[in-house]
């Protein structure tokens, strides 16, 4: 078992979705503080260590991704990600 610290988020804003497409559930866990922002902590899941990474990437961009897997792209309230080589990358919208 992992246990994921330096947060607070209530049961309900958590979710599990595969944000980088590689076929495993990541946490994505709403952290607003009561001030009805965007703000999200991405911990996606590593199968070779077996745990869940934080990844400030996703972090830095707000709101909540709309994912297109068949692209590879993840769209945000003012930012798109593309996923090149197993990094994410800011591309122009649409």
């Amino acid at each position: 078992m992992q246990k994921l610290t330096g947060f607070e988020v209530d049961a309900h804003s958590t979710r599990y979705v595969d944000m980088n497409y590689d076929g495993y559930f990541d946490l994505v866990l709403n952290v607003a503080e009561g001030d009805h922002s965007d703000k999200y902590i991405y911990w996606l899941y590593d199968p070779q260590s077996k745990k869940f990474v934080r990844n400030k990437t996703l972090e830095a961009v707000l709101g909540y991704a709309t994912r297109y897997p068949h692209k590879q792209l993840a769209r945000f309230k003012d930012d798109t990600l593309k996923r090149v080589d197993g990094q994410w990358k800011r591309v122009p919208c649409c």
